[in-house]
């Protein structure tokens, strides 16, 4: 019981660390090379999810290809 409730004060305090690390009127970390990690992080993030989009949707199939596929298979019957 009393591990546990170590561990709640001192996740309280790391979460209070991270919050006074905040400018609370521009939300802006006071450690630049902190915020320019997060700003990479989600340029990648959004990389990675423009080429996963990219690669669904050349992989699939367009509208008229199963068309193609049955008019083929009705020529050669």
């Amino acid at each position: 019981m009393r591990q546990q409730v170590q561990r709640h004060l001192l996740e309280a305090r790391q979460m209070e660390l991270e919050m006074a690390d905040l400018h609370v009127s521009t939300l802006k970390y006071k450690q630049a090379e902190r915020e320019r990690g997060v700003t990479v992080l989600l340029l990648l993030e959004f990389y990675v999810c423009f080429l996963v989009s990219c690669v669904c949707t050349c992989s699939s199939p367009g509208p008229g290809t199963l068309l193609i596929e049955v008019e083929e298979k009705m020529l050669f019957e």
